[in-house]
């Protein structure tokens, strides 16, 4: 995409609320935040699609692309087969102090975090994150940067009372 800036989703709430537009019982407000990752994604590494067809094929298979028919978001298993389908080298990671240590971001890679917070209740949310040529980190839906993985698991810890996180890293296939 030389000379045109990507164009990321940052707000999945700009969207409606009404339920079943996200799996029978889910909105894409609501519970779409994994439909936006797998989008945000795709136009990191310069593949053309709009949102509306991925949230469309989302919900022609709702019974195992959204968990609890959308109510509780997308299914991490079927966002794993979505990123696979697409040719990408998707490896899952649970955050230790080794693959916190070996954790690198390149222009041929990504990751969509995805995080549980216990608050009140319980909630999760998927974001999209990007390496930047300085060394940090930029999550999209919220757009955040952060100085490195470290600093935005200290950061969600902190303002988000992080319970449990995970990571789907994704890599371009070597040709």
């Amino acid at each position: 995409m030389a000379g045109k800036e990507k164009i990321y989703i940052e707000r999945q709430k700009n969207y409606t609320k009404q339920r079943g537009t996200f799996g029978p019982l889910g909105s894409i407000s609501g519970c779409g935040c994994g439909a936006v990752a797998l989008y945000n994604v795709l136009t990191y590494f310069g593949i053309k699609t709009d949102f509306v067809t991925i949230v469309n094929r989302f919900n022609r298979l709702w019974p195992i692309a959204t968990s609890y028919g959308g109510f509780l978001g997308t299914s991490v298993f079927h966002l794993y087969r979505e990123l696979k389908s697409y040719g990408f080298e998707v490896y899952p990671i649970i955050f230790t102090k080794e693959t916190i240590r070996r954790f690198h971001l390149d222009k041929n890679s990504a990751f969509i975090f995805l995080y549980f917070w216990k608050k009140k209740r319980l909630g999760g949310h998927y974001q999209a994150g990007f390496g930047n040529a300085d060394g940090t980190i930029t999550l999209h839906n919220p757009k955040v940067t952060y100085f490195g993985i470290l600093d935005l698991l200290k950061e969600k810890r902190k303002k988000e009372k992080l319970w449990f996180c995970l990571a789907l890293m994704i890599r371009k296939k070597k040709k």
